[in-house]
C-alpha cells in the first residue's frame, strides 16, 4: 500500500468513526497567482469562522490545499482550496439567522420564502449556491465571479465520499507531504496518524494549530 492509499484509509475511517456526513465539496480559488502558503492557512481559518457564524452552527469542514498544474493557467503554481463542508440542520433551515435569510432573498426568493413560513428546505442545489455566494460575499481572498467558486454535492453515483477522497488525496507528496495537503490546522482530524507516516519527522511531537477547529 502506498503512501497516498494510508492517507485515504486514514480519512475515511476519521469520517466513519466521527459520523461525519459531508454534504458538499467547496472548491474555492483566489483571484490572483496566491503563492504564500501561510496566508492560505489564515484564509481557511477565516473561511471557517464566517461560515459557522453565518449558519450559527458548529459546521465541520476538512480542508485541503492543493497547487495549480496547468502550466497554460495564469495561476500556474499557486494554491487554491477544496473543503469537505457538512449541512447544517433541518431545524436551523426552518429557522433562518438573519444573514441566510438576507443571502436568500438575493439568491431564491421562493426558497427564502419557504424558510420564512417554515414550509420546506431549499434543495441541495439551491444550498450549494448559497454556500458559494457566502465564500464570495463574506471572504476578500474570494473572487466575487462564480468561477472562482463551486460546491458540488457528495452522492453516490458520483464515488460518494470515498471517491471525493481519492480525488483530494492526488497531491500527496507532489508539493506537500500529507499533513499539509490536509490543512490540520483548520480541518476536524487528528493529525497524529498523517505524522506517523512520515518516518523522518518521528520525533515532532504534533501539530501546532492555529486555533480549535
Amino acid at each position: 500500500m502506498n503512501r497516498r492509499q494510508d492517507v485515504e484509509r486514514i480519512l475515511l475511517e476519521h469520517i466513519r468513526t466521527n459520523r461525519l456526513n459531508y454534504k458538499y465539496l467547496l472548491t474555492l480559488d483566489y483571484y490572483y497567482k496566491q503563492k504564500d502558503y501561510n496566508k492560505v492557512l489564515l484564509d481557511n481559518k477565516h473561511l471557517r469562522r464566517t461560515i459557522r457564524k453565518f449558519y450559527k452552527d458548529d459546521i465541520s469542514m476538512m480542508f485541503f490545499i492543493e497547487k495549480h498544474t496547468n502550466p497554460e493557467s495564469n495561476h500556474y503554481g499557486g494554491y487554491h482550496r477544496h473543503v469537505l463542508v457538512e449541512d447544517t440542520t433541518n431545524e436551523r433551515w426552518k429557522e433562518p439567522s438573519n444573514g441566510m435569510m438576507n443571502l436568500m432573498l438575493n439568491l431564491d426568493p421562493t426558497a427564502a420564502f419557504g424558510m420564512k413560513m417554515k414550509l420546506e428546505t431549499p434543495n441541495e442545489e439551491v444550498k450549494g449556491k448559497l454556500l458559494c455566494k457566502v465564500s464570495r460575499d463574506l471572504m476578500q481572498s474570494v473572487p466575487n465571479g462564480y468561477l472562482g467558486t463551486d460546491a458540488t454535492p457528495i452522492t453516490e453515483d458520483r464515488g460518494g465520499i470515498t471517491g471525493v477522497i481519492h480525488y483530494l488525496t492526488k497531491q500527496v507528496d507532489m508539493f506537500h507531504p500529507a499533513y499539509e495537503v490536509i490543512d490540520v490546522s483548520n480541518s476536524r482530524v487528528n493529525p497524529a496518524p498523517l505524522l506517523r507516516l512520515y518516518p523522518e519527522i518521528a520525533g515532532l511531537c504534533g501539530v501546532k494549530t492555529l486555533v480549535p477547529a
